[in-house]
């Protein structure tokens, strides 16, 4: 019997599925790493109000614009 399976770089003993609780915890650590993990990027945001009186009915229109730069690129306009 071979010490390994074809194709993988574990031993056969460790090729059979994981517990539940293993991989639950693979999950929470990979979730818990990309949380603490610094972002570097600067998002410029723009918003716009527009209300309109319609006898009683308010007709209330807000944009958003939002616009995400990587490092080293200057904010578009300026």
């Amino acid at each position: 019997m071979p010490d390994r399976v074809a194709g993988e770089g574990r031993p056969e003993t460790e090729t059979a599925a994981k517990p539940l609780a293993r991989c639950l915890g693979e999950a929470v650590g990979h979730l818990v790493r990309a949380v603490r993990t610094p972002v570097e990027r600067r998002i410029v945001v723009e918003q716009r109000t527009e209300t309109r009186q319609h006898g009683e009915l308010t007709l209330r229109r807000t944009v958003i614009d939002e616009i995400e730069t990587p490092p080293g690129i200057s904010r578009p306009g300026a």
